[in-house]
């Protein structure tokens, strides 16, 4: 798999990764790299990492719709905290 990951010290981007092979087929996929995204909750920009995208592309999920703060407010709001202490 191809992966392209921002090099922080010299500003520009490199290419990482490996591509699979099998004797049935071959996998390659396309490059990754940073995208910025709007939460359909907030608004706010938040940044979609080429790692992120990768491991979302090799997972086969959808990308992601909100941002970490409203995602965590969301599983909060979903699935409340349980004090056992009180019980």
């Amino acid at each position: 798999m191809l992966i392209v990951k921002p090099d922080e010290e010299l500003g520009e981007y490199k290419e990482i990764g490996k591509l699979i092979d099998s004797t049935e087929h071959k996998r390659v996929t396309p490059p990754f790299m940073d995208e910025s995204l709007i939460c359909c909750e907030c608004g706010a920009r938040f940044l979609f990492s080429a790692g992120e995208k990768y491991h979302f592309y090799d997972h086969d999920f959808d990308y992601p719709r909100r941002c970490a703060k409203c995602r965590q407010a969301r599983k909060r709001k979903n699935h409340p905290p349980t004090n056992y202490d009180e019980q």
